[in-house]
């Protein structure tokens, strides 16, 4: 699935050592996520077994489209003509693998045992990623480059675990 979340135009300022220089812009902030869940159940005289493995990936995007701040000032904002469309946030990829196994027991008829592990291993990596100012900068003339800041990628691994008991006063509770 896709989610889109686009923000109003807000003023903004290109800073300069001769002055600031004005411009409209607005944001558009994309998500693209994907997944697959595969669960399975078992039963044997009282235990309950389920189990199974998730699988998750997403990723993230930013931009920012900088309008001509002639056509939004003399239409008082209601005309926004993008002139510029350049990078807002750093582009970020997350992909997430786990396998999980939960039981339940009933010990006797009223009180029942629960108990889970989850492992979980996640994996997020973030692109190199100019500035938003100095991209706007850029585009409007002031400068020809300017230095990324550089991304990277980290992983980590989770394991959690779950116990409970379950007294069942009646049918209700």
């Amino acid at each position: 699935r896709g989610e889109k979340l686009g923000c109003y135009p807000f003023p903004g300022n290109v800073t300069l050592q001769t002055g600031r220089i004005p411009y409209m812009s607005s944001s558009q902030q994309d998500t693209y996520y994907s997944g697959i869940k595969a669960l399975l159940s078992k039963s044997w005289r009282g235990l309950n077994v389920t189990y199974g493995a998730d699988f998750d990936f997403e990723k993230f995007e930013g931009t920012q489209s900088v309008y001509d701040i002639a056509k939004t000032m003399s239409s008082g904002g209601l005309v926004n003509e993008t002139k510029y469309s350049l990078g807002r946030y750093p582009t970020n990829h997350s992909q997430s693998y786990a396998g999980y196994v939960q039981a339940k027991y009933n010990i006797l008829p009223k009180l029942q045992l629960n108990a889970g592990i989850r492992y979980q291993h996640i994996n997020v990596k973030m692109d190199d990623f100019v500035g938003s100012e100095q991209q706007t900068q850029i585009a409007m003339g002031y400068g020809s480059s300017a230095s990324a800041i550089p991304g990277g990628e980290s992983s980590y691994n989770v394991t959690l675990a779950n116990a409970g008991l379950l007294y069942k006063f009646n049918e209700q509770h």
